[in-house]
């Protein structure tokens, strides 16, 4: 519905409404930000570990998850942690280096807006691209901006389109104004596919699945 908030889930990346107490795709619970309290909270649930109770864990039992969350706790200052860009950096690369995706996206915003570490949009794409591969959905559309921009990527504006198509056959029908301000841009698309992509911003939320027909999407999905 209109005005609807929206938060990505920390574990898989999928989006849920801000009310949602567990993830519609893993099962874990959603983190939220307490802004009074300052620290991250479970919806419906008791509040994270401290930095000092995740850190001695990890000494004992390193794992992908700890290491995510410590860096995240540095990243944004919570959980006892004073914010430090630096050793959320150091934190986020053990867990990226671990294929966990959630680590891998932040590390990839990481990149991209020079925190903690040496601007780089090379990395950043690269990072983005693997947070994306790992199943964090909210890296796609960091993934088609780069490759519409030309961002640390050699630019191919239709690979992006492919990208937009693909997260509005998704459900994600907020990428349409994207898609049609790629193609109002002038950008020569291949012609077998341009027109169906032209077409798609008769695509509403709620209807996609019957707007599209299976070959529609079968169509967009081999051109990936």
């Amino acid at each position: 519905p209109q005005g609807q908030e929206y938060v990505f889930c920390a574990s898989c990346g999928k989006k849920n409404i801000r009310s949602a107490k567990f993830c519609s795709a893993c099962g874990k619970r959603v983190i939220l930000e307490n802004k009074e309290s300052g620290r991250s909270e479970s919806q419906g649930g008791s509040g994270k570990m401290s930095l000092d109770a995740m850190l001695a864990e990890e000494s004992e039992s390193p794992s992908a998850e700890l290491e995510w969350q410590i860096g995240d706790s540095y990243f944004s200052g919570s959980n006892g942690a004073a914010k430090d860009y630096g050793e959320a950096v150091r934190w986020l690369e053990k867990a990226s280096s671990r294929k966990h995706p959630a680590a891998q996206y932040a590390l990839a915003c990481c990149y991209a807006n020079g925190l903690g570490v040496e601007k780089s949009d090379e990395a950043a794409f690269s990072l983005f691209q693997k947070a994306e591969e790992n199943g964090f959905a909210g890296a796609s559309l960091n993934v088609a901006q780069y490759l519409e921009e030309g961002r640390g990527v050699t630019r191919n504006p239709f690979r992006a389109a492919v990208s937009y198509i693909r997260m509005i056959l998704d459900g994600d029908t907020q990428t349409v104004s994207r898609l049609r301000a790629l193609y109002d841009s002038g950008e020569n698309l291949e012609s077998d596919i341009s027109e169906s992509y032209r077409n798609a911003h008769l695509i509403r939320r709620k209807e996609t699945e019957k707007t599209c027909s299976q070959s529609f999407r079968m169509h967009f999905l081999r051109t990936c």
